[in-house]
């Protein structure tokens, strides 16, 4: 059970750091391909209505252009937010054409 608990601690500081790097990369991403006013209007939005589309842009933005990664690499750092809008997608589908009770 210890061992468990201690797992999940790790897990835990290890999304926040996901988290935390992928906020950075989309930052500097959008920074260093439209400019300082568009990054910030990026996050801003980010974090506003919640939406994880401009994160997934900006990270493999800034994978490719600032730390000069290869694009399947930028990719697997990116797509954590994909896992995000998947289903966000699906339940905006299905309580729109979805049956009704």
């Amino acid at each position: 059970m210890k061992n468990a608990v201690s797992l999940g601690i790790f897990l835990v500081f290890a999304v926040a750091i996901l988290g935390l790097v992928q906020l950075y990369l989309t930052f500097v991403g959008i920074w260093h391909v439209w400019g300082l006013i568009a990054a910030i209007i990026a996050i801003v939005v980010t974090f506003v209505f919640r939406t994880s589309v401009l994160l997934l842009i900006g990270t493999y933005m800034g994978a490719v252009h600032v730390w000069g990664w290869p694009w399947w690499g930028a990719v697997l750092i990116a797509i954590p937010a994909v896992f995000f809008l998947i289903p966000g997608a699906i339940l905006i589908f299905f309580k729109k054409f979805g049956m009704k009770n």
